[in-house]
């Protein structure tokens, strides 16, 4: 997905940002290496503490951001602190945020952060919270996500 939300919104971004020893996306996306499943809790096949496999990683490993990485959230969104991996998805009409738990209920604060960015970039939703799925955005989002 790269920047491309940050773009959109001219959200200033945080210069620099690392995942250092996060690796939420390694075991929270749902995604396939190399034929290894991985996703919702189900580590990646390859991660041993850190990636075994980081300089021949699939391209979907190379190119996946975080919306804390892209600099859309602040420092107390960052997966390994909040508990929360959001990412930046696709829709017909543009681009949206799915927030999903890790293991754990989201923080109430957490919650508002992510709440907060969507009213004020009118930004459509996918939140998991309390292990409950849901869909905020325009009827058409709503509808494309349910169907």
């Amino acid at each position: 997905m790269g920047n491309l939300i940050v773009q959109r919104y001219n959200t200033k971004m945080t210069i620099n940002r690392e995942c250092g020893d996060c690796n939420a996306c390694c075991i929270w996306l749902k995604g396939e290496s190399y034929s290894h499943e991985f996703g919702g809790g189900k580590p990646c096949h390859f991660l041993k503490g850190n990636c075994s496999i980081y300089e021949t990683r699939p391209e979907v490993c190379k190119t996946y951001q975080c919306a804390w990485l892209q600099g859309l959230f602040s420092e107390n969104l960052k997966p390994e602190k909040s508990k929360v991996i959001i990412s930046v998805e696709k829709w017909s009409k543009g681009q949206f945020l799915r927030a999903i738990e890790m293991g754990k209920k989201m923080d109430d604060n957490v919650l508002i952060e992510i709440q907060t960015f969507c009213q004020t970039h009118n930004c459509p939703a996918i939140i998991q919270y309390d292990g409950k799925i849901f869909i905020n955005g325009p009827d058409e989002f709503i509808k494309e996500k349910t169907t």
